[in-house]
């Protein structure tokens, strides 16, 4: 859930209190914060369990600043502290730390600048993400040649990976498993938690339960062309919500 303004302020003090502050006078007492220092911007770098693990300060912040522009900018300009050119803002880390969360904040000529995302394993979970788009692509294909089997076992390879690559942005963490239960376990608990839309979670349920029937031959198999193809609908759906809960990174010269 977003935090309101006043949310925000009380996450930023604690910030403040807790990592920024302690770790200005650990450079202070080590001598390390060159002469007539001034904070212009800081980073706190999260690992896959949301714990801080590093502290940036001003030229060692690692980030690019995307703005929606409410007027046009030309190549050169300098839009951060630029009102007329600030519109909505995010931050983003850039490839150098492809599995982090982080909290970085950036001074400009309007007051601070800053961004929350604790989600993690952006790289894995875009890895899944593009495993899964292959997957997809063969469940179509099956679905077009009415050859239900295969659509069920590949839909499924393709609604496992979507599933654990949602799990593995979550802050809190989580520890990719190897088994189908591994997967929809933690997936069912994000629905009942209302995180995950329920026909993304009935998906997932659904070819589960017909997939003994479809790959191993363990009862009868019988599957519809019309409900095969809203499951196809269902699973592209999910793919494309999908883009936008796996975090983005920037990418910078090598």
């Amino acid at each position: 859930m977003p935090l309101d303004e006043e949310g925000v302020q009380r996450a930023m003090a604690a910030i403040v209190t807790t990592w920024l502050a302690p770790e200005l006078r650990r450079r202070i007492e080590e001598d390390r914060l060159p002469d007539g220092f001034k904070l212009k911007a800081y980073q706190l770098v999260t690992d896959a369990e949301g714990i801080v693990r590093e502290v940036r300060l001003n030229e060692e912040v690692r980030a690019a600043v995307r703005v929606r522009r409410p007027r046009e900018i030309a190549k050169d300009d300098i839009v951060i502290g630029d009102p007329s050119a600030a519109g909505p803002f995010e931050i983003l880390l850039t490839d150098a730390d492809p599995n982090a969360g982080h909290i970085t904040a950036i001074q400009t000529g309007n007051g601070w600048m800053t961004s929350i995302d604790l989600r993690s394993n952006a790289r894995r979970a875009a890895e899944h993400a593009k495993a899964a788009r292959q997957f997809l692509d063969a469940a179509a294909a099956a679905l077009a040649q009415n050859n239900m089997r295969p659509f069920v076992q590949n839909l499924l390879d393709a609604t496992e990976l979507m599933a654990k690559a949602y799990l593995l942005t979550k802050p809190e963490g989580y520890t990719a498993g190897k088994t189908h239960r591994a997967v929809a376990g933690p997936f069912n608990l994000e629905r009942a938690a209302g995180n995950v839309a329920e026909p993304f979670s009935k998906l997932l349920n659904d070819l589960s339960d017909l997939r003994g029937s479809a790959r191993y031959l363990e009862g009868d198999f019988a599957l519809q062309s019309a409900q095969a193809n809203r499951m196809m609908a269902t699973a592209e759906l999910m793919y494309r919500t999908l883009h936008d809960v796996v975090p983005k990174r920037h990418a910078v010269d090598s």
